[in-house]
């Protein structure tokens, strides 16, 4: 069984709403009562995310982690989504590569 995309997505874009932040733990398809789970499973992911890998994974895993739980606090605690911090947003792909595309 593939993993679920929700457990790879790495950060909500800009605004950061109650709904955003119930997709990024898997509310739909999950269903609301399996909030608390889905945010353990998404942190545990992520924690072992962190072992083993380069120093810029690391840093990766570590800003998913701060904005799974920031998010959490929010969805579970009523803080406002404008105190929602962390992720780590994929840079786009012509930013990642060395060429041009002239150069191609």
């Amino acid at each position: 069984m593939s993993e679920a995309a929700w457990l790879r997505r790495t950060d909500i874009p800009a605004p950061r709403t109650e709904k955003k932040l119930l997709e990024f733990f898997g509310i739909p398809p999950d269903g609301y009562d399996q909030l608390e789970a889905n945010i353990a499973r998404k942190r545990r992911r992520w924690h072992s995310m962190k072992s083993g890998v380069s120093p810029q994974g690391r840093q990766r895993a570590e800003a998913v982690l701060r904005l799974i739980h920031s998010g959490s606090e929010t969805l579970l605690r009523g803080a406002s989504t404008d105190e929602v911090v962390g992720g780590a947003d994929q840079a786009p792909v012509a930013e990642t590569l060395d060429v041009t595309l002239e150069d191609l």
